[in-house]
């Protein structure tokens, strides 16, 4: 690799631009979800969680499982990502952009009009994949705690 090219390559991992690029893919998932599946996140964990503990106090187990198994899916791609981005050390983002992706094709054939819980756990899925793509930056769709 020549100097110059080395070079553009540093400017553009130190840019912001990575970084807004991955937020707003998580922004723009988490609007579609809203907008498609009322009661379930996609991507604001905390919003997820407190609706999950608002249905268990209110013993709405109907409302419950499936937060349950949208919280469960963000947390469990974000630790296999981890878990693989550590290993993958150069090739972590490319991975877990790749993981990402192909969760979110999995959820397309789900999401029609009204997102099934189905979609949203694999959209869920793929925004704790995408959290692991940087691992210099704090999660791109901010739950809290999750680093590597």
């Amino acid at each position: 690799m020549s100097s110059r090219s080395h070079s553009f390559a540093f400017s553009i991992a130190r840019s912001p631009l990575p970084l807004c690029m991955l937020v707003a893919i998580a922004g723009g998932v988490d609007a579609l979800v809203m907008l498609h599946s009322k009661d379930l996140l996609a991507v604001y964990m905390t919003g997820s969680s407190t609706k999950l503990g608002q249905s268990l106090i209110a013993g709405a187990w109907d409302k419950a499982w499936p937060l349950c198994c949208v919280v469960a899916c963000f947390l469990s791609a974000t630790t296999v990502s981890a878990w693989i981005g550590s290993r993958a050390q150069q090739w972590r983002a490319t991975i877990c952009l790749t993981l990402t992706a192909v969760l979110l094709l999995c959820a397309m054939p789900f999401a029609g009009e009204q997102y099934s819980p189905i979609a949203t756990c694999l959209f869920a899925a793929g925004m704790g994949a995408i959290n692991q793509a940087r691992a210099d930056q704090p999660g791109v769709t901010f739950i809290t705690g999750v680093r590597s």
